[in-house]
């Protein structure tokens, strides 16, 4: 299901060194994707596709050239999403963690990542392929929130043959211009993103807390506190981000609600 051939992507038109750069580097997420079946992998993988979306955003890119990222982003979410399936592994705890298998956490996926990625996989690759052609033709954005809707629809029952349809899904509004572009991130895309900014932040206090052992830095020290402080402080901001995510998502789904309710 999940071992379609990953199409090689190439620029429509003669591209600038930024962008050919970027494009080699999707080239080369997208062949060793192919091949790839080991977890961590994947996930390396998905995070380096995820950079390279984020980076086609910075360096204003174009859609093209960003949907060719997430593209290559959303294969290796389902990939993963197919594999954890199979496995079901559990957050890491000790009444979850069986003898001699991996947990999320020591993955670096944590639960929402997950389930996220295990509801892309379960998508049909005849519907993913369609999504993609569709998105790709009415010149809108390739998004996980996308897809993540298209599986709601198929888990309400919809059928292929409904969601399957000439007008692409809803996706993130997108502004795009040649000079320049900017994306107004759906709520759940937005989520994702803060939830892997609150991963990184994990990384990077174990770091802090390794260099300071290593440096015999006094957990006193007026430099030390001063660290753990921010750190702990952006941990509760990214915290309060994600229940605001959560609080507009359960908002939109009521006012849909509501207004398909409605004769």
């Amino acid at each position: 299901m999940y071992g379609l051939p990953i199409p090689r992507l190439s620029p429509a038109r003669p591209a600038a060194l930024s962008q050919s750069s970027c494009l080699d580097q999707i080239n080369e997420v997208a062949e060793q994707l192919s091949h790839a079946t080991n977890l961590d992998q994947l996930k390396r993988l998905r995070d380096r596709a995820e950079y390279l979306r984020t980076l086609t955003v910075k360096r204003e890119l174009g859609l093209e050239v960003h949907n060719d990222a997430a593209e290559i982003k959303l294969r290796a979410e389902r990939k993963l999403g197919g594999r954890l399936s199979e496995m079901k592994l559990r957050g890491g705890d000790r009444r979850s963690h069986r003898k001699g298998q991996v947990s999320l956490r020591e993955l670096g996926i944590d639960k929402n990542q997950s389930a996220r990625w295990q509801q892309e996989a379960s998508v049909p690759d005849e519907l993913f392929t369609d999504y993609l052609a569709r998105t790709r033709t009415h010149g809108q954005e390739i998004s996980s929130a996308a897809l993540l809707r298209l599986a709601k629809k198929i888990r309400q029952g919809c059928g292929t043959n409904r969601v399957r349809m000439s007008e692409p899904l809803e996706s993130t509004k997108t502004s795009w211009t040649r000079e320049r572009w900017s994306i107004q991130a759906a709520p759940l895309e937005a989520s994702e993103i803060a939830t892997e900014g609150k991963n990184h932040l994990k990384t990077l206090n174990t770091l802090f807390e390794f260099l300071c052992e290593q440096a015999n830095l006094s957990p006193d020290a007026g430099e030390s506190r001063a660290c753990r402080r921010y750190l702990f402080e952006v941990a509760i901001q990214f915290d309060e981000l994600l229940d605001a995510f959560i609080r507009m998502t359960r908002a939109a789904e009521a006012k849909s609600a509501i207004e398909s309710s409605r004769p």
